[in-house]
């Protein structure tokens, strides 16, 4: 049985990414409000680092509109459930671990008894729509197809031949383009 090398897993998911034409400093998955930053489901919590880059090429290839992941157990804890046959995708959890020596027949250290050790550990996270049975309003809302980016600042615009600002003494009109 071979170990699993959680560094060249992450490295040939990035280089296969590269090699399907997602340079990464292009972002090809939807910035569509609230949902372009993938975040925990469960906890609300967003990802970083590497985890970033790795699930927005998951959502990208899965087809994924909203970027929300959560655990097997998070999904159970809520209610849900994982589709048969569905794949996870693995993220990573690194750490500075702070452990005491203090064990029997460690050498003495007069300093400190504390060690630092990094920790690594790697994740299986299901995408919001590999998963079946979610509580209603657990997801963002999708944004609205009749939003428009011109509706707010018309309003600001003071209305043709009426003063403008409070204690406004001169007449106004709209610029020509609205």
């Amino acid at each position: 049985m071979s170990k699993f090398d959680l560094y060249q897993s992450v490295t040939d998911r990035i280089v296969s990414a590269l090699e399907a034409g997602a340079p990464p400093w292009v972002l090809p998955w939807a910035g569509s409000p609230g949902s372009s930053a993938p975040a925990n489901l469960g906890s609300g919590r967003p990802y970083r680092g590497i985890n970033v880059l790795l699930l927005n090429f998951e959502a990208l290839q899965g087809g994924y509109t909203v970027n929300r992941w959560l655990t097997y157990r998070q999904a159970q804890a809520l209610g849900a459930q994982v589709r048969r046959g569905e794949q996870g995708t693995q993220v990573v959890f690194f750490k500075l671990l702070e452990v005491d020596d203090t064990r029997e027949g460690a050498p003495t250290s007069t300093s400190t008894d504390a060690k630092v050790i990094p920790l690594l550990r790697s994740f299986t996270v299901f995408n919001a729509a590999q998963v079946e049975g979610l509580p209603e309003g657990l997801l963002p809302a999708p944004p609205s197809a009749n939003w428009s980016p011109w509706r707010r600042p018309k309003r600001c615009w003071p209305t043709p031949g009426r003063a403008s600002g409070m204690g406004a003494t001169r007449r106004t009109t709209a610029p020509r383009w609205m």
